[in-house]
């Protein structure tokens, strides 16, 4: 197996999940007020982070190493 990191938001009000491959990228879909916290607080500080609205980890995505027919 292969694994490929990525972050993982979970929204607590509603336990919906969104997967991400970097911390930047979660903000190209949600801004501070939607996670409650800032993208250089992020940065600034190591995962996992948590406050009344998110939950944000570091995942690892399993995956089956791609084969290259010749």
């Amino acid at each position: 197996m292969k694994t490929t990191p990525a972050i993982c938001v979970t929204f607590k009000e509603t336990g919906g999940r969104a997967y991400f491959g970097s911390i930047a990228a979660i903000y190209e879909c949600y801004n501070r007020k939607d996670l409650g916290v800032s993208l250089a607080y992020l940065w600034q500080h190591k995962l996992p982070y948590e406050n009344k609205r998110v939950r944000i980890e570091r995942i690892k995505i399993l995956h089956k190493p791609h084969s290259n027919p010749s």
